[in-house]
């Protein structure tokens, strides 16, 4: 799953999106981390200048210890990682926007400026697409824009009708 991997330019920086970093599944379906890919899909991210990581999955969809094994990779990588999770197939709720615009808004602000910031989760599509798009909203790209930008990047992006209309009707943007 984490071979999903998608950047986007936006402003003087970029947004990239990402399926769960080392995510594997079995014939079975149990899913399992492979290390190695792991760390690969991080240098990755560091090799193009990425040193903030947001991981939208929820607990309960990853296998145990992913997410603390993930924190110590990015940690030992340089990279900060904001745990952010998003019900799978939704859009972020009220809760989580008060919790993070104020973050969220600072990324937009560094991205333009020519930083960079990535989101994660399990396929790198719904709830990474929404966010990518979302702080492309906040660093002043029209809504259709954005989604049409980020879609173009991974066709799969903003999986879901009610994230694309929670993206449509943001109380902010244009």
């Amino acid at each position: 799953m984490s071979d999903a991997f998608a950047t986007v330019p936006l402003g003087a920086g970029r947004v990239h999106l990402l399926g769960w970093p080392g995510l594997r599944k079995g014939h079975d379906g149990r899913g399992w981390i492979d290390p190695e890919d792991r760390d690969e899909a991080l240098a990755r991210l560091r090799q193009q200048g990425c040193h903030a990581l947001f991981a939208l999955t929820e607990h309960h969809e990853l296998p145990r210890g992913t997410r603390a094994g993930l924190r110590h990779a990015a940690e030992r990588g340089g990279i900060m990682l904001w745990s952010a999770p998003i019900r799978d197939f939704q859009p972020p709720d009220a809760r989580f926007m008060r919790r993070w615009h104020a973050r969220l808004q600072r990324q937009a602000a560094a991205v333009h400026a020519g930083g960079q910031v990535a989101f994660c989760c399990m396929a790198g599509a719904g709830r990474s697409g929404t966010l990518a798009a979302l702080v492309m909203v906040m660093g002043g790209i029209a809504r259709a824009d954005a989604i049409a930008v980020i879609r173009a990047a991974n066709p799969q992006a903003i999986e879901s009708p009610a994230q694309e209309a929670w993206l449509t009707a943001l109380p902010f943007g244009r």
